[in-house]
Formats: C-alpha cells, structure tokens, sequence
C-alpha cells in the first residue's frame, strides 16, 4: 500500500532525525560550560526537535486508528476532523508535535537575538546568561499560549495520511493563522537579526586580520554557524512552501466540495471536481520538517564533541551535576591548611637595604593585548 509505505518513510526519517537530535542533546548536557549562548540555543532546538518527532515514533507501536480516530457507539471509528478530546493519544502527540515545532522556531530567533547582542552590539556571555530567564520565558511560553488557543477553540485535526494531529489539514484558515503566519514571521526574524550578526562579525575578523591576528578559529566557528543556519533556514523554508501549496488546495477544495454536494455530488455532471492534494508534495514538506535534527547534529559534531562524549568521566559528571557534594569535615580542614600555608609562601621578603639596581635593563610592558579564542572552540 502507498499509505503504508510513506508511513515508513516518516518513520524510517524520523528515527534518524530524533539519533541526531538525541546525541546533540547529550553533548550540550555532558558539556555544558563548553556551550553558552548563543550557542546553547542550539541544543535547545534539538532537544524541540527531538519532542515533534515523538508522534512519528509511536505511530507505528499504537496504531493509525487509535492515534487518529475517534469511535461511535457502535464501534465504527471516524476521522478527527475537530478537537482531540475523546482520543487522549491524540491530545498529546498534538500538544508534543506543535509544541515542539513552534518552540524550536523559537529558539531559532533566540539564537538569532543572542548572536545579535553578542556580535553586534558587544554583549557578553555573562550579561546574556543573566538574562536568561527572560529567553526561556518567551521559548516556552509562547508555543504554550499558542496551544492553549487551539485546544481550546477545537482546531485540532488529524492527517489522513500520517495520522499524526496537527493543525489545518481539513481547515485552510487554521493552517495559515496558526501555522504558516507565526512560523515564517519568527524564521525570518531570526534570520535577518543572524544576518546581522554575521556582518559584524567579518567586520571584526578583517580588523584581527589587519592587526596579523590568528583568525583560523574564529573563520572555523562563522563556517560551522553558516553552515547550520543555512540547512536549517533551507528546510524550513520548503517546508512551508509545501505548507502554503497545501493552503491553496485547501482553500479551493473546500468550496468547490460545497458547491458539488448542493448540485447533486460529484457525479452529477453540474459540478466542478477540486484538485486533489499532492502526496509526494506533502511527504516531501514533512521530510523537509523533520530535517532541523540533521542541521543542530551538524554544528555540533567534531572530533572535540566526540572524545568528550566518549568520556567516563563526562558521563559522571552529568549524572551527579544535580547531587550535592558531601565533603568530609578533615577535608575542609585540610584543604584549608593548605590554603593558608600557600598564602604565607606567597608573602614577598623584604625589600634589601641598600636598593640593588636591576641586571638588565628591561623595559616594562604597558598593555598586552590578548586574543580571546575560547569562544570560538
């Protein structure tokens, strides 16, 4: 069956999708103080990524009917065309996919704004990281709003085809309002404050280059950050091609139904049959969806990523991160001693009487200037 076989498709897309996004998670994890914004918000964005592919996942454990069909009395099971009250699996593969698609566009105007304060305006780490709350309060807190909406006004819908709930697959003004609209104003944010961003910081690389400075890092973290805005940017964005063909299908598919049921139906000769949808146009747009894991694991893999995954030690530390330290009492007393006793070594003799005159005539630097790469790594 074709059905069947696009299913698997998603599945088999999916699966890799979510491997990717899952060992990008890992990494920021393990290796948290290595990653700070705006870096860190890429392995939120994975982790969101990793959340919308849940649905694509479980389709084939739970079943097509029981994850996208409601039942009657009588046994007979229908479509979800409106609200996924009755089928408690539905609501949440709904509130897992949009939530967290809409929460991973988010953290891509995140990372956007935080690249913009910190190329562009000259922000630091620590003044962002301060701020922090603020980001997640807005990464958060605006899919939540936005799920609460549609729960509550029933626009929630299931695919006939993937079975996954979503919105607009039945209503063209869903899918625009709630869909199309809020994910291309936050892509395109995004990406012309990224823009910026990457202005400024070839501006600063041709000024470090002017001054003879080593700047093979810092080309290596703008080639890497090119790269994953590029892929995601490119697969959002035919994504939502995909999705406003399907706006169109929509928009005339409905009425010219209409029209066909009060002239007699579609074989009465007195009506106009609509355009069917395109599947291969639709599987193409979720494959296009779902290729945001493959962008994040991109940024993040290098040799470095590797070797601090592959070790023991990073492994502990991320388990115990949470755990408080119990520290012996003679520990504390030792390692205070020890303080002490490096603070007396430290205490300068007393100046010889009468001055001796220094052997070599050294003149003392007044500024050192100092590339910091670190942020670069």
């Amino acid at each position: 069956d074709q059905k069947e076989q696009i299913r698997l498709w998603l599945f088999c897309w999916s699966m890799l999708n979510s491997l990717i996004a899952l060992f990008t998670v890992c990494s920021f994890w393990i290796d948290r103080q290595r990653f700070c914004f705006p870096e860190r918000s890429i392995g939120f964005l994975a982790f969101c990524s990793l959340l919308s592919n849940i649905p694509h996942l479980t389709r084939p454990i739970i079943g097509f009917e029981e994850m996208a069909c409601n039942s009657l009395i009588s046994g007979v099971r229908y479509l979800i065309i409106e609200g996924p009250y009755e089928n408690k699996i539905c609501f949440l593969n709904f509130i897992f996919f949009y939530f967290g698609s809409i929460a991973g566009n988010c953290w891509w105007l995140i990372l956007g704004f935080t690249w913009y304060l910190s190329a562009s305006r000259k922000w630091v780490e620590e003044e962002i990281g301060k701020r922090s709350i603020l980001l997640h309060i807005f990464a958060w807190g605006f899919p939540l709003l936005l799920v609460i909406i549609c729960l509550s006004n029933n626009l929630v819908d299931a695919s006939e085809l993937t079975g996954i709930c979503s919105l607009g697959n039945f209503s063209h003004l869903t899918l625009f309002w709630f869909w199309i609209i809020p994910r291309l104003l936050i892509i395109l944010i995004g990406f012309f404050l990224l823009l910026a961003g990457f202005s400024s910081m070839c501006k600063e690389r041709n000024k470090f280059k002017n001054k003879g400075t080593d700047t093979s890092r810092l080309e290596k973290f703008l080639l890497k950050m090119g790269i994953f805005s590029l892929i995601y940017l490119f697969s959002i964005l035919l994504n939502s091609l995909c999705d406003l063909h399907h706006l169109i299908v929509l928009s005339e598919w409905q009425p010219n139904t209409i029209n066909c049921k009060t002239k007699g139906g579609a074989f009465s000769g007195n009506c106009i049959r609509p355009e069917q949808p395109e599947p291969k146009l639709y599987v193409f747009g979720q494959t296009m969806g779902m290729a945001t894991g493959l962008a994040v694991g991109l940024c993040i893999f290098s040799p470095k990523t590797l070797a601090t995954m592959s070790s023991l030690s990073s492994w502990k530390n991320a388990l115990i991160c949470c755990r408080p330290l119990q520290i012996k009492k003679s520990t504390i007393i030792n390692s205070s001693f020890k303080k002490t006793k490096q603070q007396t070594l430290l205490i300068p003799p007393p100046p010889s009487f009468p001055p001796q005159s220094p052997k070599n005539n050294l003149v003392p630097t007044s500024s050192i200037t100092i590339y910091n790469s670190q942020h670069f790594k």
